[in-house]
């Protein structure tokens, strides 16, 4: 096999071509061209002696003191590393020494850099050719509900106190769908704010990424409205081909009711589970949110943090990043 870091245009044209069924939006050059920005992101590729595509590894990059540093983009949970297996290969020792001779190839395709940090889908459930190479990993968690999965189902299996909230938020709000991004912002902004944070992108940003992809069927923004028609919380959902997925909210502490933003959520699974689809709540390491989420009764799925650095310079970078 050979490795050809690949350009921009190589990796459009093979995800529309070849793998547009198979990588998570994020990983989609749409998607990249925006959390990172056109000229911020690139692809590893690996080919075989024929010239098929046998895998795909796409990264974001920034410049921090000088130093060239692969980190995540703003509001993407993870990355694809995508392996294209041969055709008949069934066997799970094939299968294996496949995936490992062509992760190597598209690890060893990486630009040189100062600091490393990618997460990847739960499509990569071995990470051992990036420990092979001198990196570290550390498992992170999100809750999934799998396509195909009975709404009653879920509504009986989820835990009692989330069934009772839920009762009680929808006899005080409506859901309603809306691509009002600016009253989004402003309660995701002050959701932020009450946390004692800075919201960690523009409204400008936001606005770019949503109409993108809702001019196309795949961004969509839920507000749970009072009696008079107000609207006190807000959720963002991103779709693909295969997930609906949670991204950010907000809500207004002052008017939103216990539950609100549970309602909202628990619209976008049925939504999701009605259109054949999982949904994921995309994950969170807080242990009151990812409480909330268990709540529903979702499954939860590992995936991995990977990373690689120069020890001395790493909290500066988080600042940095922060």
């Amino acid at each position: 096999m050979n490795l050809h870091s690949a350009s921009q245009e190589t990796y459009r044209m093979l995800v529309e071509s070849v793998a547009a069924k198979q990588v998570r939006v994020f990983s989609t050059p749409d998607w990249l061209d925006r959390v990172c920005g056109a000229n911020n992101w690139g692809a590893c590729i690996a080919f075989d002696k024929g010239g098929t595509v046998t895998g795909m590894m796409p990264y974001c990059f920034k410049r921090y003191l000088g130093k060239l540093v692969i980190r995540m983009p703003t509001l993407t949970p993870f990355l694809d590393v995508w392996i294209n297996y041969p055709h008949g290969m069934r066997s799970t020792a094939s299968q294996i020494r496949f995936r490992r001779k062509v992760m190597k190839e598209l690890i060893t395709g990486l630009p040189a850099t100062f600091y490393f940090s990618q997460q990847y889908s739960y499509s990569l459930t071995d990470w051992l050719p990036f420990y092979w190479q001198g990196f570290r990993q550390t498992t992170m968690y999100s809750y999934v509900f799998p396509a195909g999965k009975s709404v009653d189902v879920v509504w009986h299996e989820m835990k009692p106190e989330t069934r009772n909230m839920l009762r009680r938020a929808a006899r005080e709000l409506k859901v309603v769908g809306s691509p009002d991004i600016d009253s989004f912002y402003q309660l995701n902004e002050e959701s932020y704010r009450r946390k004692g944070l800075v919201i960690p992108y523009t409204k400008s940003f936001l606005l770019d990424l949503f109409n993108r992809f809702q001019a196309i069927g795949q961004a969509h923004i839920y507000f749970a409205e009072d009696a008079n028609g107000v609207g006190c919380a807000g959720i963002l959902v991103f779709s693909d081909h295969a997930t609906d997925y949670y991204l950010a909210s907000g809500f207004d502490k002052k008017w939103a009711p216990p539950g609100a933003v549970q309602l909202l959520l628990w619209h976008a699974i049925k939504s999701a589970l009605g259109r054949g689809k999982s949904f994921d709540f995309e994950g969170s390491m807080i242990p009151s949110i990812a409480a909330m989420f268990k709540g529903f009764g979702a499954d939860q799925l590992a995936y991995s943090k990977i990373f690689k650095g120069q020890n001395r310079f790493i909290q500066a970078l988080k600042i940095l990043r922060r």
